[in-house]
């Protein structure tokens, strides 16, 4: 993995950073993301960009944000195919197939995902794990594409970038200051958690759109100190339903330079 130094350094440099050209379905392309056959598209289109050698960095690009999805029905929608859901789509109930005629009871996808998604009445939390299961897919296609492409050596390919989009509705703080509310800000904190958390390689950084106020630029601030990389003691709980300190210092956090990017240019990085 390149340091941060060396990845600070190229940021400097006016780096080219890709991005997709969203698709015609409502998701704009984190359709992609929910069933085997799109997700490989999606790896193939993350692969032409590393091999283009017209890009410096390849970012996932895709919105995984609840606010994102949430607005373009994703959460709710039985018409939807994916096989990321826990139950087959429409049938996590009791009833009848209207094509068929035949009687089904709670089907799974055995497919290890535990999300009860779509449905209705799904939580603000279950939504921001739904969203973060959806940066983990993008990045791994993408780190999968990166490990697929032949050339000199991993140094000459370009790095991976997370794209962490901000909701685009604002609370006003007075004085008119804009900022995310508390359920966005969760969302922001929990896209980049979630990607360097996945198990694939994390990122090399952070791409993160909508940061367009000083206040939002603020809180952004308030969520990289506070994840900052660092040794802890964690607190686990035991078999009685007790927590229990580790007799020993647990790695979390990150040190990945954060880029915001207004205009489809970087503005600043943190």
């Amino acid at each position: 993995m390149t340091s941060s130094c060396a990845i600070r350094s190229l940021l400097s440099k006016s780096p080219r950073i890709s991005t997709l050209l969203p698709t015609k379905d409502p998701l704009l392309g984190a359709e992609q993301l929910l069933l085997s056959s799109t997700r490989e598209i999606l790896r193939a289109s993350y692969a032409k960009q590393l091999s283009s050698g017209e890009y410096d960095i390849v970012s996932t690009s895709i919105d995984t944000s609840v606010a994102f999805l949430h607005s373009h029905g994703l959460f709710e929608d039985m018409t939807r195919d994916n096989d990321v859901s826990y139950y087959k789509v429409g049938k996590g109930k009791k009833g009848i197939d209207e094509e068929t005629g035949e009687e089904y009871s709670f089907e799974t996808q055995k497919l290890g995902f535990r999300h009860c998604i779509p449905r209705t009445l799904v939580s603000e939390g279950e939504k921001r794990l739904f969203g973060g299961m959806m940066i983990q897919i993008a990045l791994d296609k993408l780190n999968q594409a990166r490990e697929g492409c032949v050339g000199g050596g991993d140094d000459d390919l370009p790095l991976v970038g997370a794209s962490v989009f901000m909701d685009r509705t604002s609370v006003t703080m007075g004085c008119g200051k804009m900022a995310l509310d508390v359920e966005g800000l969760l969302c922001v904190e929990n896209q980049m958690v979630t990607a360097v958390a996945a198990d694939c390689p994390s990122p090399d950084m952070f791409l993160v759109a909508g940061c367009g106020s000083p206040e939002r630029l603020e809180q952004l601030r308030e969520v990289v100190k506070r994840n900052e990389k660092k040794m802890v003691t964690l607190e686990v709980p035991t078999t009685t339903g007790h927590y229990k300190k580790n007799d020993f210092e647990t790695e979390i956090g990150f040190d990945i330079p954060t880029v915001i990017i207004r205009d489809g240019q970087i503005d600043e990085i943190i």
